[in-house]
């Protein structure tokens, strides 16, 4: 028995069981000295147990899970089950337009895409990829863009970054070229909220 308790909460399962309780502190907006004090514990046991760096008492597990939409039942399931493998993108299957680079995490709190564009077209004024409404993060992996942040022309070039502030207006466009962009969102989906970069 002692030898299944051991197998059941190593280190793997005890980061799940954190990552679960953070979620679900998370999900009812909650801080970890609210939770803590509700709980009669200390702050530092929430942070080691959401860290999975401690393997607290029953009694300490229900004190907390009594302040969370939470059961026991769920935290032992969560110990138990396997996280899905790493989630790989191959170069070759980055093609045009919008490819999402997070498919398998359940609740990720940011998202990333490549972006790939063509070169622009004739048309003037060139149309340009929307800022997501989120905070962003754009590192560029090929070729130029062209960026307007809330007026400010910029033009960024392989290997040069940028941080957009959430509401931030503009856009970017190629410049010259073919170019690929990563693009790290806070708290988005790919394709999928308003403000997003659409397929192609």
């Amino acid at each position: 028995m002692a030898g299944e308790t051991r197998s059941l909460f190593g280190p793997k399962e005890l980061r799940r069981i954190g990552h679960q309780v953070r979620m679900a502190r998370e999900r009812e907006r909650l801080t970890q000295n609210q939770v803590a004090n509700a709980a009669g514990i200390s702050p530092r046991a929430i942070r080691e147990l959401e860290a999975g760096r401690s393997n607290p008492a029953l009694a300490t597990i229900v004190a907390i899970v009594d302040q969370l939409d939470l059961t026991l039942d769920e935290l032992v399931e969560a110990a138990r089950s396997a996280p899905p493998g790493p989630d790989i993108t191959r170069a070759g299957d980055v093609g045009d337009g919008e490819t999402a680079l997070v498919r398998t995490l359940a609740d990720p709190r940011m998202t990333s895409r490549i972006v790939r564009q063509g070169e622009p077209t004739a048309v003037a004024p060139h149309p340009g990829v929307p800022h997501p409404g989120n905070a962003a993060f754009y590192h560029v992996l090929a070729g130029t863009i062209a960026v307007d942040v809330d007026g400010h022309a910029l033009r960024l070039k392989r290997g040069d970054s940028l941080h957009v502030d959430a509401g931030v207006d503009g856009n970017w466009r190629p410049e010259g070229g073919e170019s690929r962009v990563l693009i790290v969102e806070a708290g988005g989906a790919p394709g999928g909220v308003p403000g997003g970069v659409p397929h192609t």
